[in-house]
């Protein structure tokens, strides 16, 4: 067999044993270019050897004149001299030299490398319009990143992923181009702004690393009216409030907010503010916090009669003020709670009020019901302060009704282990 160390994907390794099989199985092999157009590089050693250089280039001379996919994780090549971190690997440089002979190439690039390392790719080789489209860039947080070609490019990056090191300036990057966003930012202002340049974002996914940065007033308050996705996670609560009294998100259809800083609660009077400046047709929200302000989640769930899936992941060991929604959801009526709602899933530090379950499946009006199909509750609890919880004869026979169109899913994590209490469905 043709050996390709550190060089592992699927289509690598069905190239190779084909190639492994017979001499004419080989020669088909080596001669399709489609085999070879996609090139991972996953090692863990401080250094790249002459083999790898010399298997690197035959590889992509096999792929001919298709566009390359390329992804690199080699974070390890950085060596450390005193308190400086280098980038010192002469071989290294002769493969990105490689690379970059091909950059006209480039379709995606996905690069786990040193700053120093990424510097060396050299966009601006390409000899004519860049097919780049899909960049993947992670940084170590230690190592910024201040200066790349491939910002220059034309026509831009449309799908950009730049995660690890937050302090990159967005200033470098005409976002009007760009349509996926996977990145890390300083801070809630970087993210406004971007939102205001790229009128054909469509999905983001955001980290926001450092509230402290989050002081003074904006002067930008975006309409990102093609924007679909969003997933952003927050260090803590005055990023996440700044953020949703700045935007408005019309077109938005899946939203996950995400408070990292342990007890957190949502402002629901700015999250109702924020979905009625936007009046967006939602049909997937999550949401991960320390709980709601006292109005509780009934405002929300008003505003959300589109929804499709439910999300509610709480970091308290109290109910977080959405007891209110879990009572009034329960009762039937024409104007019901989340009347589209197909997916609910659950996850907290206490209990929930399982007995609710067979009114939230059972009819809310006249031969109308919701279109509930999967149920998913995990709690997590220890005997310090809760006991285990038992569900009643009577809960079971009442849930049994639904089990031929519901899928119900109970698990409680009780001091380290795991049971699913509805087992019997």
């Amino acid at each position: 067999m043709f050996p390709i160390p550190d060089l592992q994907a699927s289509r690598a390794v069905f190239a190779v044993r084909l190639g492994a099989v017979c001499h004419n199985w080989r020669r088909i092999a080596w001669s399709s270019p489609r085999l070879w157009s996609s090139l991972i590089i996953d090692s863990s050693n401080a250094v790249v050897t002459d083999t790898r250089i010399e298997l690197v280039k035959e590889w992509i001379d096999r792929s001919g004149c298709l566009l390359l996919s390329i992804a690199w994780h080699q974070p390890s090549l950085v060596i450390q001299t005193g308190f400086v971190l280098l980038f010192n690997d002469n071989n290294a440089k002769s493969l990105i030299d490689i690379m970059n002979r091909h950059a006209d190439r480039w379709e995606s690039l996905n690069l786990h490398l040193p700053a120093g390392a990424l510097r060396l790719f050299d966009a601006s080789k390409a000899s004519k319009l860049s097919s780049l489209r899909k960049l993947a860039l992670h940084v170590p947080l230690e190592q910024p990143l201040t200066s790349t070609t491939f910002f220059d490019l034309t026509p831009p990056i449309v799908n950009l992923t730049f995660i690890g090191n937050w302090r990159w300036d967005i200033k470098v990057l005409d976002w009007k181009r760009v349509t996926h966003l996977t990145a890390s930012l300083a801070n809630t202002h970087d993210v406004l702004r971007i939102l205001n340049e790229g009128q054909y974002l469509q999905e983001c996914k955001l980290h926001i690393c450092d509230p402290r940065l989050d002081l003074g007033p904006t002067s930008s308050y975006p309409i990102a009216r093609s924007l679909t996705v969003l997933v952003i996670r927050f260090l803590g609560p005055g990023s996440m409030e700044f953020f949703i009294n700045s935007v408005t998100l019309p077109a938005l259809k899946l939203l996950h907010i995400h408070i990292e800083e342990p007890g957190i609660i949502l402002s629901v009077p700015a999250f109702v503010s924020f979905l009625t400046r936007s009046s967006p047709a939602l049909t997937k929200l999550a949401l991960v916090c320390g709980g709601l302000t006292q109005d509780g989640f009934v405002p929300i769930a008003r505003l959300l009669p589109s929804l499709e899936a439910l999300s509610i992941g709480l970091d308290c060991e109290e109910d977080g003020n959405f007891r209110s929604f879990y009572l009034a959801w329960a009762r039937p009526n024409p104007e019901a709670l989340l009347p589209s709602l197909v997916e609910f899933r659950w996850l907290g530090r206490t209990l929930f009020p399982l007995v609710l379950l067979p009114y939230y499946l059972g009819p809310i009006s006249r031969n109308r019901r919701r279109p509930l199909k999967h149920v998913n509750i995990d709690c997590f609890l220890n005997s310090s302060t809760h006991t285990l919880p038992e569900i009643s004869k009577d809960l079971l026979a009442q849930l049994s009704h639904y089990r031929s169109f519901v899928q119900i899913q109970v698990n409680v994590q009780f001091d380290g282990i795991t049971r699913n209490i509805l087992n019997i469905l």
